[in-house]
Parts: structure tokens; C-alpha cells; sequence
């Protein structure tokens, strides 16, 4: 039987403890392609380096993984890693872990689901990972074992064309995984004014759920400490 070849990327930048607990859970299936961005590109979504210049900037082989830093967005990395970088077309591809949740409408914003979308869209099996914290502190393991769990059931499952797969963890140990729909709601925004700098401001808010008794959606979920996995399809809008 073919070794596996997956390939790995998020929005954190190569460095992030996601990534290395994603590529420690995924090294068990086959071999890895690490490939990332140099720096932080959260809220990207399907952002795309379309009049500059992408540089892939590092290149390292450690055990049963090859590692590549890019200095552009997360769909950046998958492009270039499906068409210079990888000797092959991936089984899988897997973005994450992130850190701060992509449920419910923030599947839209998240560079996390973007790079999974962008596989997708070439019709390749993918999952988005993300931890319901956005505490860089907060412990990763308890996510690293159920992004293990979900590969190994999903990486030889038949591939509904064009699908790929959002998970969301909660903090702490999760009483179990669970398939669940975006919970619809919206982020309730406000542009913040630096002091003494009038021109300058920060986006603050918070999410608002406009049906925070339905049971069936990933936010209810979450707040009831199970993980969530939700199926998309790039041509389902």
C-alpha cells in the first residue's frame, strides 16, 4: 500500500504550537508536508497574493516531514504546494490548529477554513482544525488527540466531490465529537479610536447568537463542551 502524503498548513505562521500538534496527530498517517506562513494572517479567509511576489522562505526535513515557510496568506501555501512544491497530489489536507474558534459565520472570515476550502476546490479531502480558545497558553493536547481521531476515520472515507470538513474544539477535555450545522447569528462590531490618534482605530466586538437554543448547531455545541464537525461544500453558498 502508498504511503499517504498530507499536507499541512494554517494561519498562525509555521512556528505556532497548532501546527506542530496538527503535523505530531497527522505524521501517523503517512508523510507530511509542512508548508505555512512566516507570519500571523487570521481573518485572510480565501485571501490570495494576486500582484506580489511569494517567496518560499525555508526548507527542513525532520522525521517523516518535509517543512516549507511561505510569506504569504494560508491559500497562498496551498496553491504553491500543490503546484511546485510536493512531488504529488495530497491524500488530505489539514489546516490548524487554531487558535480562537471558526464556528458559525466566522467559517466566512477564517483563514483556517479558507485553506481547507481552497483544497476543496481542487477537489482534494480536507479538514480545518480550530480550539475554542484564543489563548496561545491554553493546553493543545486534548485538540491534537481528536484531530488524530477525525483523520484517521476521514482519510480513507469516500470523498463527497468539492465537501471538506470544519472542526471545532472546545477547551478542556470534550465529552465526544459531533456532526453539527453553522449556528446562525453575526458579530456585533465596534471600531475602536486609538488614543490621541483619531484616524486610527481597533475592531473590537462580540458574536451575537440568534438561536442560542437550537441543539443541533456548533455554538450550542461548543457551550456544551462537545467538539463539532461540520461538512461544507465550496458550491453550496
Amino acid at each position: 500500500m502508498e504511503e499517504q502524503i498530507i499536507l499541512i498548513t494554517n494561519d498562525d505562521g509555521i512556528g505556532s504550537a497548532g501546527i506542530n500538534a496538527l503535523t505530531a496527530a497527522a505524521q501517523d498517517f503517512g508523510h507530511v508536508f509542512v508548508v505555512a506562513p512566516t507570519s500571523q494572517q487570521s481573518g485572510r479567509s480565501h485571501a490570495i497574493t494576486s500582484n506580489g511576489i511569494i517567496t518560499v522562505v525555508d526548507c527542513l526535513e525532520a522525521r517523516r516531514a518535509t517543512y516549507y515557510a511561505v510569506n504569504g496568506t494560508p491559500v497562498d501555501c496551498v496553491k504553491i504546494a500543490l503546484h511546485e512544491l510536493m512531488p504529488c497530489k495530497p491524500t488530505l489536507v489539514l489546516s490548524g490548529i487554531n487558535h480562537g474558534s471558526n464556528s458559525s459565520v466566522s467559517i466566512h472570515y477564517s483563514a483556517t477554513v479558507g485553506a481547507a476550502r481552497e483544497a476543496a476546490i481542487h477537489n482534494i479531502k480536507s479538514i480545518a482544525f480550530s480550539l475554542n480558545s484564543n489563548d496561545l497558553d491554553e493546553p493543545i493536547e486534548h485538540a491534537q488527540q481528536i484531530a488524530h481521531d477525525i483523520i484517521e476515520q476521514i482519510i480513507n472515507q469516500p470523498h463527497t466531490p468539492f465537501s471538506y470538513y470544519n472542526v471545532n474544539i472546545p477547551t478542556g477535555e470534550p465529552r465526544g465529537v459531533k456532526s453539527a450545522r453553522p449556528a446562525h447569528g453575526k458579530w456585533q462590531e465596534q471600531f475602536t479610536p486609538k488614543p490621541n490618534k483619531p484616524n486610527e482605530y481597533v475592531l473590537t466586538g462580540q458574536f451575537v447568537d440568534f438561536e442560542p437554543d437550537a441543539p443541533d448547531t456548533d455554538e450550542f455545541l461548543l457551550r456544551e463542551n462537545f467538539a463539532t464537525i461540520t461538512e461544507l461544500n465550496v458550491y453550496n453558498f
